[in-house]
């Protein structure tokens, strides 16, 4: 099997193939869609980060 991945866009339920694909999907074709996943919007960059560790268990390693 031959596939071929590109990028496009979707437009009134079409999926535009780019020109130099055109030629060589002529007939029934297999098409998976995978949306292009949007980067998650937040407050902004932190500095710092708090992390209750109460419940955790940690192993210590003695050193010697």
């Amino acid at each position: 099997m031959i596939a071929y991945e590109f990028n496009s866009i979707v437009s009134d339920g079409v999926i535009h193939i780019p020109e130099q694909y055109r030629d060589k999907l002529w007939s029934e074709v297999r098409v998976i869609v995978l949306p292009q996943e949007q980067e998650k919007k937040t407050g902004g960059d932190f500095t710092a980060i708090s992390i209750s560790t109460e419940g955790f268990k940690f192993d210590c390693i003695a050193t010697g």
